[in-house]
């Protein structure tokens, strides 16, 4: 009973959207007459890295006679020099090691354009509106509200509460938090709250806004003291991390974690990943798959990673004799 593998690219060239990111997707057949453990995994080309692809379930069963597809990821990071880029897809049997017996498709292209020249920015233009119309207003305020006829308040307060690493701003603009988190407004002012999380964080939701949408708030200011609070979180990625065989040895991850078997490691989007294969008696480190395979070179048991979405490693171990 032998297994047959052969690998396919769903396409020739993909194009990268204005993030730096695309999807395509591989098929890996097997023709032979026995089931299998099939591995996949990235082999990116010259100039490439193998942080930039991730793929979700790099290892899977493949019956007899079948296909089963993989999706990859490709993430380029800002800042990537400008130029034409490709990857291939590899697959092998998981009781192998992949030059022995690995398969590999025709070639992906993709096109890093040069960094774009940003747009002139239209805030400036929003933020002297919001000046003229908050000093209209303290102007009719002091004109025909500060006499004492009124006899009640003209103006309310709006305060804000910023939770995680983020930032918010309004318009008229008088808040910037989390240096100016409170400003008095006229009665009857629309204030539109925007949310933004820093690098490497999302924006978790609002709180106490009468008119949530999605970033956005919208307040209209009443009298007293309204409190409204956004919440931001930091952006995780998992790293899967396979031993074999689960006998052979360990791998030690950034963050005093230790998979023996098959684990899942989570990190803050940006960290940088270490990890090191260390082979237990009777075995030898045999070389990495997977991202590692080319980030920091397949036979060096440590491997450094630049944490940017959901990959996998594998770390392959032989007897030593």
């Amino acid at each position: 009973m032998t297994t047959e593998l052969a690998v396919t690219a769903a396409a020739e060239r993909v194009k990268l959207d204005g993030q730096g990111r695309a999807e395509v997707a591989f098929t890996a057949t097997n023709s032979g007459a026995a089931p299998n453990q099939v591995v996949f995994e990235v082999v990116p080309g010259d100039g490439a890295d193998g942080g930039w692809f991730g793929v979700d379930e790099p290892q899977r069963r493949v019956d007899a006679g079948t296909s089963v597809s993989y999706l990859v990821r490709i993430a380029v990071p800002a800042g990537t020099a400008a130029g034409a880029y490709t990857l291939q897809g590899r697959v092998y049997p998981a009781d192998s090691a992949p030059e022995e017996a690995s398969r590999l498709s025709t070639r992906v292209a993709f096109d890093v354009a040069p960094s774009a020249r940003p747009a002139r920015p239209w805030w400036p233009y929003a933020v002297a509106a919001g000046l003229v119309i908050v000093a209209l207003g303290v102007i009719g305020w002091l004109v025909f509200g500060g006499d004492g006829g009124g006899g009640g308040e003209s103006t309310g307060t709006l305060a804000v509460d910023v939770s995680g690493t983020g930032s918010v701003s309004s318009s008229p603009a008088a808040i910037t938090c989390p240096t100016g988190c409170r400003s008095g407004y006229p009665l009857g002012t629309v204030v539109t709250l925007t949310a933004t999380p820093a690098e490497g964080a999302t924006f978790g939701g609002w709180q106490n806004c009468p008119a949530p949408d999605d970033t956005r708030c919208t307040v209209t200011i009443a009298a007293g003291t309204q409190t409204v609070a956004a919440t931001f979180a930091v952006a995780t990625f998992t790293i899967k991390v396979q031993v074999f065989p689960a006998s052979g040895g360990i791998v030690n991850a950034t963050g005093d974690h230790t998979c023996t078997a098959e684990c899942d490691f989570t990190y803050p989007v940006g960290t940088t990943v270490t990890l090191n294969a260390l082979p237990l008696a009777g075995f030898r480190f045999d070389g990495w798959a997977g991202a590692c395979n080319t980030a920091t070179g397949r036979n060096n048991p440590t491997c450094t990673l630049s944490f940017q979405q959901n990959t996998g490693v594998r770390a392959v171990f032989v007897p030593s004799s």
